[in-house]
């Protein structure tokens, strides 16, 4: 695989080009909707064989397959029903060449609403299945499968609205071949309180808040594994400045199972409190500005995040925008991973977390069906560790400090160019040429200096992508009465 090259390299190799991303061969979307409601999608992409080039030191060049030639699919079919209500059944299927694995995916919900559009039933669900080559027998495979569901009842109209929600996906499920699963086996319970004005009063254009309090648990042992606490206040003025205030709390610690990076640990997280602010002014003057302030505390670490974003906006004409975005964040004795010293004995480090994200954004308008998109991330993140603690057996962490001497400190960097040119050259037809430029620079240390920063980040290498996507639209009925 693409992560496995480096890492496997013999002595003397050298990798010369390991290709992040696999050739696109063929792809063709056909999608509709009949007289009765019924709306069809069908989905298939086709991508080549992808292999890492290495030098070896005799001077021979030698390829290592990643990955392989793959098909992926997409059916989808989604019914309309009366009173706004749907239905819906799809599948997602990944076929691969060789010895790697395949994946099936299938789901199905609806959202039934009542005759007066006053309340919600919504209900879905999907089976996964990942097919892995039997090493035994090669025309075998061993199927793994999964599940997840989600069912909520609600209150959709009225100043005083409610969700009822529940979620669960057990701890197999996984559809990340042609989809994305952050966290499996989890259980969601929630309950969200709506209470929103939308005429006019004083000097206030609509007033919105929200109440929010959700239970998280493991599936295979459902407990209290992260209770959260969260209310939101958003106000439009008048003149259309748009104001919103919250704050939320954990009332008790959390089980973080995934921190401790070993299956059957957990790391308790304490308890913490947390707010944020946010300011937008009107965007119908030519210059606007956006700013967010957020911050939270967990007292028993003494930890502390605060992060500000300011955005300010300006658009020149009808035509031309511009946005920059500069996020600042700041975290002092956060408290995660850094190693293990054996199997038993995992480390957890405080360190100072500093990060700064800049993002350059406009848009272009040649004529109403043509126009420029650019984008701009450059994103630097840095830590530095200052204790070490033992992670103990009941997920808490030792009073004592240890002795830790390998060096944790970190200097990341990430920074995109998103150039896109769009032609809507038919009525749902359009032509889309894409160039995308991508840099990563990791580093073991500190960097203090930003522009120092910026030099280590410049003489990485890059990677650069340019595509053309064609999309044609075709009228069935057209078509069939010509």
């Amino acid at each position: 695989a693409y992560n496995d090259v480096e890492s496997s390299l013999e002595p003397g190799e050298i990798l010369v080009e390991n290709p992040l991303q696999a050739r696109l061969v063929n792809a063709l979307k056909l999608s509709g909707r009949t007289v009765n409601g019924l709306a069809i999608g069908i989905f298939n992409a086709i991508t080549d064989n992808t292999y890492a080039d290495i030098n070896q030191l005799n001077g021979e060049e030698k390829k290592v397959q990643t990955d392989p030639s793959t098909n992926y699919n997409i059916i989808v079919f989604d019914q309309a029903l009366s009173n706004n209500s749907s239905a819906y059944i799809i599948n997602t299927n990944v076929l691969r060449s060789g010895d790697f694995r395949h994946a099936n995916v299938t789901g199905a919900g609806s959202s039934l609403v009542d005759p007066s559009n006053t309340y919600e039933l919504d209900l879905s669900g999907s089976f996964s299945q990942l097919y892995n080559k039997n090493e035994n027998n090669e025309n075998a495979f061993h199927v793994e499968t999964g599940s997840k569901y989600r069912a909520s009842v609600a209150k959709i109209s009225g100043n005083l609205q409610f969700s009822l929600i529940r979620s669960a996906i057990n701890a197999d499920y996984n559809d990340n071949d042609l989809g994305l699963t952050h966290k499996n086996n989890e259980i969601t319970d929630a309950i969200i309180l709506n209470y929103n004005i939308y005429e006019p009063f004083w000097l206030v254009r609509s007033w919105r808040n929200q109440f929010r309090i959700q239970n998280q648990g493991r599936y295979n042992n459902y407990g209290i594994e992260n209770t959260y606490v969260r209310f939101t206040t958003s106000t439009s003025t008048l003149n259309y400045t748009y104001l919103s205030h919250g704050f939320y709390f954990h009332p008790l610690d959390r089980y973080d199972y995934y921190e401790p990076r070993q299956e059957g640990r957990v790391f308790m997280r304490p308890k913490g409190i947390g707010g944020f602010a946010e300011l937008s002014s009107d965007y119908r003057n030519p210059f606007a500005l956006d700013f967010e302030v957020n911050y939270s505390r967990i007292a028993s670490f003494d930890n502390t995040n605060l992060s500000y974003e300011i955005a300010p906006r300006y658009r020149f004409n009808d035509q031309f925008s511009f946005v920059h975005s500069i996020e600042l964040r700041f975290s002092q004795n956060d408290v995660g991973y850094a190693g293990s010293l054996d199997t038993d004995q995992i480390i957890f480090g405080s360190r100072d977390i500093t990060t700064v994200e800049n993002v350059f954004s406009s848009d272009y308008i040649v004529k109403n069906d043509m126009y420029f998109s650019f984008r701009l991330r450059q994103y630097w993140s840095k830590g530095e560790y200052e204790k070490f603690y033992a992670l103990l057996q009941d997920g808490k962490l030792t009073n004592d400090e240890v002795e830790f001497t390998d060096n944790k400190n970190f200097n990341f960097n990430s920074f995109n160019i998103d150039l896109v040119f769009t032609w809507l050259f038919a009525p749902g037809s359009s032509l889309n040429l894409v160039w995308k430029n991508a840099i990563l620079h990791e580093q073991s240390g500190l960097v203090n200096n930003y522009f120092e920063n910026i030099g280590f980040l410049m003489d990485s290498s890059q990677y650069n992508s340019l595509s053309l996507k064609l999309l044609y639209y075709l009228d069935y009925q057209q078509i069939r009465g010509a």
